[in-house]
């Protein structure tokens, strides 16, 4: 039997249903950008220090702001708390944690952020662990959010008390898998001068729309309800680039507002070229595609074997 929507409670509560035990809680999805990079330049024991430093200042927020955490996999915390306010809280103390310099030591590397993502519903706890369409939802969540940036859905947006919910802002409307119509997201706006935003853009409906990425024989169609994808050399990619310029995880591709978008995460940059024969250098910086053209991990188009095709429809 699905779960059913979930109610405006206040703080947690555990109901018996069908025989399944329901509880009501915030789910956060925690993952530190920049991680990649930092691989990349510092090696993996001086890296993975400074991750462990940011997974200490995150995993300490949980337990301040009466969370629990649940797991941790590589450089992201997944963790649960009893009210959508609590989990605000928390969100915003890991972004200042991991923004700390003290947590770089000596390096001369950028400041690192954290991507979060937050849902507040109804999960099955089970083994120390929830399950649920919450669970996906926060993690959907957290994937369209950029370094620095604290992203919910509507339905946490109005849990929050009437002292936060100034905090929170429309920001987009977003397909997601399953669901039949794309719903409402906001960003906790937790910094000074943040960007106003105009939502006119986005209420309308979002168009229809296909990316074909193909590399030598591989190839990856994404339409408007595809979760992101993931180029580059690491075994974790979607579609692995065998060129040592490019990065492990090294440009991330996604559908946002009837566009398809790259988002390059690497150390040395993405080439992109347009349909008119123009070649744009990104770092750290998204792109609309369209039309066709190329994408180059880490090295120019021009003579690159190991380009990836791309093609909007």
């Amino acid at each position: 039997m699905p779960l059913a929507d979930p109610s405006r409670l206040e703080g947690q509560e555990i109901k018996q249903r069908m025989d399944t035990v329901v509880e009501e809680v915030a789910i956060v999805f925690a993952d530190v950008t920049g991680s990649v990079r930092l691989f990349d330049a510092l090696g993996d024991e001086t890296a993975w220090k400074i991750i462990q430093k940011c997974l200490k200042g995150m995993t300490d927020e949980v337990a301040e702001h009466q969370g629990r955490v649940i797991k941790t996999i590589g450089d992201e915390v997944m963790c649960t708390f009893p009210t959508a306010d609590d989990a605000i809280k928390a969100a915003i103390g890991m972004q200042e944690r991991v923004r700390d310099d003290s947590i770089r030591g000596e390096t001369n590397e950028p400041a690192l952020s954290v991507r979060i993502g937050i849902h507040f519903g109804e999960v099955i706890p089970k083994d120390n662990d929830v399950f649920g369409d919450a669970v996906n939802l926060a993690s959907r969540m957290a994937t369209a959010a950029k370094g620095g940036q604290i992203i919910t859905t509507q339905f946490t947006a109005e849990s929050l008390s009437r002292s936060m919910k100034s905090m929170a802002r429309l920001v987009d409307r977003m397909p997601i898998k399953g669901k039949r119509e794309p719903i409402d997201i906001y960003e906790v706006v937790w910094e000074d001068g943040a960007t106003n935003v105009d939502t006119y853009a986005f209420k309308s409906s979002d168009v229809e729309a296909q990316l074909s990425l193909r590399y030598r024989d591989k190839l990856i169609v994404m339409d408007h309800t595809s979760a992101p994808m993931m180029l580059g050399r690491g075994r974790q990619a979607h579609l692995r680039v065998d060129d040592v310029n490019a990065s492990r995880m090294h440009l991330r591709v996604e559908y946002s507002r009837g566009k398809f978008m790259v988002f390059d995460e690497s150390v040395n940059g993405t080439y992109v070229s347009t349909p008119a024969g123009e070649v744009t250098l990104r770092r750290n910086e998204s792109h609309v595609l369209s039309g066709t053209g190329e994408i180059g991990l880490g090295r120019q188009v021009d003579g690159n074997e190991n380009v990836v095709h791309y093609e909007c429809e």
